[in-house]
């Protein structure tokens, strides 16, 4: 197989992924679940309160490190995630595991 021809391969399905990730979460993920409302609630309520109670003379220092831990675990999550090394596990919630 030529190079040309195993990157048409890959890009085929690289397409035919996105319209299936695209799907499931149209379907299990979108905006009008309880699930996507709660993961909004969990980012949003923290920043609330942190807003209110974060120390404003250390506020650069503590952005720095928030900004820099979030650059490493992202980079760290890439590499682990490229090499199969992370698996995605189902949601405590899910109906897979039967607790919903």
């Amino acid at each position: 197989m030529k190079k040309e021809e195993q990157y048409d391969k890959i890009f085929e399905h690289k397409e035919e992924l996105t319209d299936m990730l695209i799907k499931y979460w149209q379907q299990y993920s979108n905006m009008g679940t309880w699930y996507f409302w709660g993961n909004v609630s969990i980012l949003l309520i923290p920043l609330i309160v942190l807003f209110f109670t974060i120390d404003k003379k250390r506020l650069f220092e503590i952005a720095f490190f928030g900004y820099t831990t979030h650059v490493v675990l992202t980079y760290i999550d890439i590499i682990l995630s490229m090499n199969n090394y992370v698996v995605p596990t189902p949601c405590l919630f899910s109906s897979r595991l039967g607790l919903v």
